[in-house]
């Protein structure tokens, strides 16, 4: 399953790389994503996201982190999936709408500092 962190480590690399450089278009695109894609195939793709990483968490040397990310993945997509309080609308609003460009680039910050973990821990 090293080839599933592979690729999940370089996606969060670029991704990350993409918030802090191209900052607005980032947003464009997040935005239509979001608003394209149904909260359902969302939730799905969390959870597969999140199943895969528990399965790969072995494999590397940090497993425990890797297990709180696929956790962290599943518990997202119960949030997207059953909604309590209107939990998911409000996060989407904020981070589309309301959120600063520091917001994102600190996200991108983040995303690229546990892909490259990811991608040391791997070999």
């Amino acid at each position: 399953m090293t080839w599933f962190l592979f690729l999940f480590s370089v996606a969060f690399v670029a991704t990350g790389s993409t918030m802090i450089l191209y900052t607005n278009r980032s947003r464009q695109f997040f935005d239509t994503a979001v608003k394209a894609l149904p909260e359902k195939i969302m939730a799905i793709i969390a959870v597969v996201v999140g199943l895969l990483l528990l399965l790969s968490a072995g494999s590397v040397v940090h497993s425990g982190f890797v297990y709180l990310l696929g956790l962290l993945a599943i518990i997202k997509a119960a949030v997207i999936f059953f909604n309590p309080g209107q939990v998911w609308v409000k996060l989407k609003r904020f981070y589309l709408e309301e959120g600063s460009d520091q917001l994102y680039r600190l996200h991108g910050i983040i995303l690229l500092v546990v892909g490259t973990a990811l991608f040391s821990w791997i070999f």
